[in-house]
């Protein structure tokens, strides 16, 4: 059976839930969220209840405004009262303390602090992903291992090095060398030699 989050949370943090929300459909976890899915004119709570219960799972977005909403204290009762699995994402400002006052200290939930930085909510996903029941990959996949194929080598040899003086300027002294390029085939089957001819440098 796929697994389903209701996301209980203050409007106010909205822009945390949408990147929330993306992040779960992002691994083909089926989301609900009042504020993305009611429509304007629609009854509030019959259809969040119905959906509380339909959700395998409960997430709540704990940040001071929604300790202070109405809706998300009602919202948690409901999946209380449902016996849902409950996992708490709170907010810099809210400690864990806080929520023995909201669950009783005998039923405290799984609980995740986001971190004060910009990608907090990124570097708290593989902890939100073990809380909702998620298996994490234990076995490592290693890559293929390619076998290196033979290359051919194409080899320049340089022999008979020498300076010399050039007559014609001066005290100009010019290394020379006698040069041959030599190709050797990848199968190292065969080999083929240039002429030698000779270089000299400028």
């Amino acid at each position: 059976m796929p697994v389903s989050v209701f996301i209980s949370h203050s409007s106010k943090d909205h822009a945390l839930v949408r990147e929330l929300r993306q992040a779960l459909e992002g691994l083909q976890i089926v989301t609900w969220v009042d504020s993305e899915r009611l429509t304007a004119g629609e009854a509030l709570k019959p259809e969040i209840n119905a959906n509380i219960e339909k959700a395998s799972r409960f997430l709540t977005v704990l940040t001071l405004e929604a300790l202070q909403s109405d809706w998300v204290q009602r919202e948690i009762e409901h999946a209380k009262k449902l016996g849902k699995k409950i996992i708490t994402l709170t907010g810099p400002q809210v400690v864990g303390a806080m929520l023995g006052y909201i669950f009783g200290r005998e039923n405290l939930p799984a609980h995740i602090a986001l971190e004060d930085r910009p990608d907090a909510l990124s570097k708290a996903l593989p902890r939100i992903r073990a809380a909702l029941g998620l298996d994490l990959p234990t076995r490592v996949v290693e890559p293929p291992q390619v076998q290196a194929g033979p290359v051919a080598d194409l080899v320049l040899e340089l022999s008979n090095l020498a300076m010399e003086q050039i007559e014609s300027d001066g005290n100009v002294r010019r290394a020379t060398a006698e040069a041959r390029l030599r190709f050797i085939s990848a199968d190292l089957g065969r080999a083929v030699e240039s002429k030698p001819y000779r270089i000299v440098t400028r």
